[in-house]
């Protein structure tokens, strides 16, 4: 867990070895998959697309030491 201003992150590539994630970073935005279903996550938006339906972040994914970090509350 890192701190990105006052909000908690966790960094993607961690969560991608722990769940199996595939992650793909495709310049625009960040595409995720998971169980089937695809996670659509945008730089410096807090609104998320999972399969389809939009989420709200608390906060927006942010570079870290040139790696992706997203809220904690991406893992629920």
């Amino acid at each position: 867990v890192v701190s990105s201003g006052s909000q908690e992150m966790v960094l993607l590539d961690d969560l991608a070895a722990a769940f199996q994630l595939a992650v793909r970073d495709d310049g625009g935005g960040i595409t995720v998959g998971y169980k089937g279903r695809t996670i659509v996550l945008t730089p410096d938006q807090t609104i998320a697309s999972v399969a389809g339906r939009l989420i709200s972040l608390p906060s927006p994914p942010a570079r870290v030491g040139g790696r992706w970090a997203v809220p904690l509350d991406f893992v629920s």
